[in-house]
């Protein structure tokens, strides 16, 4: 008998609403003996506020692994957006080239990798990453820690457009390697590395089936929702056109690609070169320096804010917040004509807000939080101009860091007046009636790569606003949606306030034990046992919460809207 599951929701109100106010992420994984199905329904609570942990596996290659291009080989660690990547598609047995990939780069410490020696080549890989080995005439993914001496790997050369198997002649455990590097590869999530095909990482796409989920509720529930997604990456341009690529699949859940009517911010540096090229966007997006208080600033630029630097910073900021509403220009001229401070300390400080002007995030005016929460829509920032620059993540983070803190005031205030509007209510009962509508929606923030903005060491930005969210954010209707790969490097408040956790196949232990944190307190079996028995098809993960304090084997359901990154479930397969 079926039954349907919805995770961050009560007995009570299950029996009150059932799944009224919450949306389809997937499927459960039912095991009778020998055979594994597909059985109930998995929804996701969203009529009231959570804190969800999406978990993806990482897997990574050293960075002078060669990856082919169009124009040669190339260390996998210089490539950029601009090359064009040899894939395999797996479908077709065959190569094409590829535009748009993504670098993604991640810190090691004290973590065993994989070399896998063939006669003339060689590949070293991170336990989790997948290559392409060719077992009995047949072409299958397989991760590096399962890949053994004797087996085969599929390899390429140069341009050369078919596979030959190739013998493993040796496989070992090394150390020291410190940083790691992968590739988003949007269509076929594969490329070739030192000639062997190799998949790109399992970025977890949950977050866009959360936010379609919101997009596409009832519009009595709609209107009291706002999505805002911090697109770090990228990558979530793609919601505005439908999913035709997996129509089959799509038909087997009984869905249909659907594209939203999502709202698209630039940066306003960036705004009008996309506008030109046709790159989609809708309107620009920009922060005013006022709302940047000294020691955000401090922290933005990597000053002490007892340094004379930082007292300097301080001391401008001050003095043009006499104004109001103030621009990077009118900072500078106050920084030069600071009388109490050296030539150097000037340069230095003018020099750190002439760098921060160039980033074309910052205008006198910016962008009204009004203009962000729209009841019933998801809005887009697209922070992905950023990725390739040195401080980039430091430009994100100042970005996440303000939005979230406006936010959290903002919904402050709301919440105090839905409250005295139901207690005026319940007093008049007779007279009053009870409005439907929220004047502000309740908000889902939306974090991409959140362990760069909260850290498990150290701070940026973002740090405080969002640990502020994470504690304290239910109570005035904020919800935050925060996914990594390594939730091992994560902020330990991520893991101790998160009620609802999406995890799909994770095996470095570092990451297991970070989110086995959450589940000791009530979990007899174990939760890397878990990940480990998963049905080896895409799109495979667990979800558990603080409500049902059991753990639900889960297929994610396929997206309606185009999916612009690695897709764990879109890809037609047999279970």
């Amino acid at each position: 008998m079926t039954y349907d599951i919805v995770v961050g929701r009560s007995k009570g109100d299950i029996e009150k609403y059932g799944t009224r106010g919450s949306l389809l992420i997937g499927k459960q994984y039912v095991h009778m003996g020998p055979v594994t199905s597909l059985s109930n329904n998995v929804y996701l609570d969203v009529a009231q506020s959570h804190v969800v942990f999406v978990v993806g596996k990482r897997g990574c290659l050293v960075g002078d692994t060669l990856v082919y291009t169009d124009k040669g080989n190339k260390k996998i660690q210089e490539i950029t957006s601009k090359d064009s990547v040899m894939s395999y598609n797996f479908e077709n047995n065959s190569f094409e080239f590829e535009k748009n990939v993504e670098l993604l780069t991640y810190e090691l410490e004290d973590e065993e990798l994989i070399e896998i020696s063939l006669k003339d080549r060689k590949i070293v890989a991170t336990n989790e990453h997948p290559l392409l080995v060719v077992d009995k005439g047949k072409n299958i993914w397989k991760k590096s820690s399962k890949i053994s001496k004797e087996e085969f790997l599929a390899t390429v050369d140069g341009k050369n457009s078919e596979t030959k198997p190739s013998k493993i002649i040796n496989v070992k455990r090394i150390k020291g390697i410190k940083k790691v590097y992968d590739l988003t590869v949007k269509k076929n999530h594969s490329f070739v590395a030192n000639g062997i095909v190799s998949h790109n990482s399992g970025k977890s796409y949950s977050m866009g089936v959360i936010a379609e989920g919101i997009a596409t509720m009832p519009d009595e529930i709609q209107q009291n929702l706002s999505v805002i997604m911090l697109d770090t990456m990228g990558v979530y341009w793609t919601m505005k056109y439908p999913n035709h690529q997996d129509a089959a699949m799509l038909q087997e859940w009984k869905l249909e690609g659907k594209g939203l009517n999502i709202m698209l911010f630039t940066p306003s540096k960036f705004y009008q070169e996309y506008k030109e090229k046709g790159i989609p966007t809708d309107a620009p997006f920009a922060i005013k320096p006022s709302d940047v208080n000294p020691d955000d600033w401090c922290l933005t630029f990597g000053l002490d804010t007892n340094s004379r630097e930082g007292i300097l910073l301080s001391r401008t900021v001050q003095i043009c917040r006499e104004k109001i509403d103030f621009s990077i220009a009118e900072m500078v001229a106050v920084v030069e004509n600071d009388k109490r401070s050296d030539e150097h300390t000037r340069n230095v400080v003018a020099n750190h807000l002439l760098e921060a002007d160039g980033w074309g995030i910052f205008s006198k005016e910016g962008t009204p939080m009004k203009d962000l929460t729209v009841p019933g829509r998801v809005s887009v920032l697209d922070m992905s101009p950023y990725a390739t620059l040195p401080n980039g993540w430091m430009i994100k983070a100042l970005v996440i860091g303000l939005i979230s803190k406006k936010l959290f005031t903002q919904r402050m205030i709301a919440r105090k007046n839905e409250e005295f509007a139901n207690i005026d209510a319940a007093m008049h009962y007779f007279s009053r009636e009870k409005k439907e509508k929220l004047d502000e929606p309740l908000v889902w923030i939306v974090v991409d790569e959140a362990h760069e903005v909260l850290p498990k060491e150290g701070k940026t930005v973002a740090t405080d606003a969002l640990v502020t969210i994470l504690r304290e954010g239910r109570q005035p209707g904020i919800s935050l949606v925060l996914a990594s790969q390594q939730p091992g490097k994560i902020h330990t408040d991520v893991v101790t306030q998160s009620d609802i956790v999406i995890s799909h196949r994770l095996t470095a232990q570092v990451d297991v034990d970070a989110l086995g944190q959450i589940t000791q307190t009530y979990m007899k079996e174990g939760l890397q046992e878990k990940l480990f028995n998963l049905p080896k098809s895409t799109g495979g993960g667990v979800v558990f919460d603080d409500q049902n304090e059991r753990i639900f084997e889960i297929k994610v359901r396929p997206r309606i809207t185009w999916h612009g990154g690695s897709a764990p479930s879109a890809l037609k397969e047999k279970d």
